[in-house]
């Protein structure tokens, strides 16, 4: 994910490395917490075909 990040720029100005870390781990959340939710959701599909 550091590649995406490195050209990372808020208001006009570049991410220091500190945001650059907490920008990666908010996405990195976001991500594992839809991962979550899909599979939430496919297993709750999953039930009524059983």
């Amino acid at each position: 994910m550091d590649r995406n990040l490195v050209g990372a720029f808020y208001d006009g100005n570049e991410l220091t490395k500190e945001q650059k870390d907490k920008l990666e781990i908010a996405l990195t959340q976001i991500f594992w917490d839809q991962r979550k939710k899909e599979r939430s959701d496919t297993d709750d599909s999953n039930k009524g075909t059983k």
